[in-house]
């Protein structure tokens, strides 16, 4: 896709093809981004109590209550979506409008370097962000 076809597609959804089958690919929304950070939240207990078998069970549990309720920042989420589990992750929540039956794994396992490059692109392309660093929020706000 040429770079004045993305700018045109900015903003608008554009059909892909995965395993055979056709995709909507569009911007996220506001349920994806929380559904994120779900996920982040939900990660980081499974790499918790991966690491805690020894743990005495008081602690392990104020440390599990604390991750659970952890509030996960803007710049954390902007982070977490520029990792590869992060975009496979808003890939699959942007691709399940168009088959709910798709799963995570199988999403993984249908797209290869290349196509994530070119998915990547489309979505950025989708879903322009913005350095929080570069308009910070007024003081106290955020």
């Amino acid at each position: 896709m040429a770079k004045d076809e993305l700018e045109e597609a900015a903003g608008k959804s554009v059909t892909i093809t995965l395993g055979g089958k056709e995709y909507e690919v569009s911007q996220f929304k506001v349920g994806d981004l929380l559904a994120l950070k779900s996920h982040i939240r939900s990660r980081r207990i499974m790499d918790f109590r991966a690491a805690a078998d020894n743990m005495e069970s008081t602690e392990r549990s104020r440390i599990l209550v604390s991750l659970a309720s952890q509030t996960i920042s803007e710049l954390e989420l902007i982070e977490e979506a520029s990792t590869p589990d992060g975009l496979f992750f808003l890939l699959w929540r942007v691709l399940r409008r168009s088959d709910a039956k798709l799963t995570l794994d199988a999403l993984t396992e249908m797209i290869d370097k290349e196509t994530l490059d070119d998915l990547t692109t489309i979505m950025q392309s989708m879903n322009p962000e913005e350095d929080p660093t570069e308009n910070p929020p007024p003081a106290g706000t955020g």
